[in-house]
Formats: C-alpha cells, sequence, structure tokens
C-alpha cells in the first residue's frame, strides 16, 4: 500500500498532480522540495505535507516524483542516487527523459513516467502514463489510481508513445491558446474591444469543445453540419486546405517529438 509520497520540484504540473492525488487519498504523507523552498512551501501546505530543507539526507517513501526540468535532472540524480530506498517507486513528469535513463541515474528499477497537460490545473487534464515493467500489479493498480485522480489517464505499453503524443498532448493546449489569440486579434482588427475579442474567442473554442464531447458524431460530420457549400465556411475552410494547415499541425507535433528525443540524449 502507497503511504507516502516525496516531491522534488514543485511546479505547477507536479502541484496539481500531488494535490489531485492528496484529495483522493488524504491520509498520504507528503514530503516537498525546492531549492528556493517557495513552491515547497505553497504545496506543502494545500496537502498537510512537510517541507524538505535539503537533499543531503531523504526520508524514506514509498513513491518520489520527479518534476524539475529535463535539464536539471543530471545535477539532480547526483544528488540524491543512493538516498532514495531501491524498493521506491520514482513518478517523473520530465518531458523527454526514459525510464531507462532514470533507472540508471538513480539506481532504482520501479520508474513511472507521467506526461500531463496544464488543464489539469483545472480538472480537465490529459496525462500519459507508462510504467517500466518493475511494477508489479498491486502497484501499477495504486499508481494508475494515483493519477485517475487530477486528469483523464492513457496508458501505454510503449514507452515511445510517450514522446510522440507528447507533442500532441502535452504542447496541444499552447496551439489551442495561440490560436484563440490569433481569433482574438483579428476581431480586434475589425474594431471589436479588446476584452469582448478575448471573451468571444474564448467562448468559441469552449463552446465548441463542449459540443464534440456531448455530441455522438465525430469532428468531421458536425464540421460538416456547419459547412453549406459555396457558403462563408466552406470558403474559409478551402484557405485552411490550400494553405495546408493539417501538413502545418503534424509538422509541429513532429518537431516537439524532436525535441523529446534531443531531451534524451
Amino acid at each position: 500500500m502507497i503511504k507516502s509520497l516525496g516531491v522534488l520540484g514543485c511546479g505547477n504540473m507536479a502541484s496539481a498532480l500531488v494535490k489531485g492525488i492528496w484529495n483522493q487519498k488524504k491520509e498520504l504523507s507528503v514530503s516537498c522540495f525546492t531549492p528556493s523552498k517557495t513552491r515547497a512551501e505553497l504545496l506543502a501546505k494545500d496537502v498537510q505535507g512537510k517541507v524538505l530543507d535539503s537533499l543531503a539526507e531523504l526520508p524514506s517513501h514509498d513513491v518520489w516524483m520527479i518534476g524539475c526540468k529535463p535539464q536539471q535532472f543530471e545535477e539532480l540524480a547526483k544528488e540524491i542516487k543512493g538516498k532514495l530506498s531501491p524498493d521506491s517507486i520514482v513518478i517523473s513528469i520530465m518531458a523527454g527523459i526514459p525510464t531507462s535513463k532514470i533507472a540508471d541515474r538513480l539506481s532504482i528499477e520501479k520508474v513511472v513516467r507521467v506526461m500531463p497537460n496544464t488543464p489539469t490545473l483545472v480538472g480537465e487534464g490529459i496525462s500519459l502514463l507508462y510504467m517500466s515493467k518493475s511494477l508489479d500489479q498491486e502497484e501499477a493498480k495504486q499508481i494508475k489510481s494515483m493519477m485517475d485522480a487530477s486528469s483523464s489517464v492513457y496508458e501505454f505499453s510503449d514507452e515511445e508513445m510517450i514522446d510522440k503524443l507528447s507533442g500532441f498532448t502535452a504542447s496541444g493546449p499552447a496551439y489551442v491558446f495561440e490560436w484563440t489569440r490569433i481569433f482574438a486579434n483579428k476581431a480586434m482588427d475589425y474594431g471589436v474591444e479588446e476584452q469582448m475579442a478575448y471573451q468571444m474567442a474564448k467562448e468559441l473554442l469552449f463552446g465548441s469543445s463542449k459540443m464534440m464531447m456531448d455530441s455522438p458524431h465525430s469532428p468531421e460530420d458536425l464540421r460538416e453540419q456547419v459547412t453549406s457549400k459555396k457558403g462563408i465556411t466552406y470558403e474559409a475552410l478551402k484557405i485552411f486546405e490550400k494553405d495546408g494547415l493539417e501538413k502545418m499541425t503534424f509538422s509541429a507535433i513532429e518537431a516537439a517529438y524532436k525535441r523529446a528525443k534531443e531531451l534524451a540524449e
């Protein structure tokens, strides 16, 4: 039974996941660490946990979550190698860093990769999940249950899928936010006041997303319901097709995948 959790790096994503886990499992003992202590203190307060003063000595925990930036992992690994119980489970939310590298650097076997996205902060997130084969069936079940607390979880048996899909699920909100900004800017070009333009754009994306979630129809079917032959939407979609919106989006996701592989080196 998982009874304790240590958190190394308490940024937005790690904090959202930990708070979701703790809200479901309030008996969980949580320790938090960040170099400046500021974010660790905020998270510890929310989950009735404690703040670790340093990495010199680490308490024994069933699970450790690593939430630092991928570029900071090598330095962190040098500081904590040999200080974690060999039987501990390590959950990584770092982009690109494979479980094999984490296991090697920390001299442990049980490694889990979770790739959440920012809507996790409002309880509407997606998390990609991969668990190394070293976890037993009960441990894997408990980890999956923990992740389910704050987002919709999609588990994969092929770790490569985490890197391939991160440019879709983890980066995807940024694409939506950018498209919202573009819509709002065009409305402002037409003379709409800024606050109204942004509100219209946000409601457009929200309403369309809700319609897709509530409808039994595919996105293509819903698109066709809006598109009259030779109408205004038809003309707009022709521009998307001519200028290669789908190709550009695929290229963006591939660029994110390429960067994930670079971070693994």
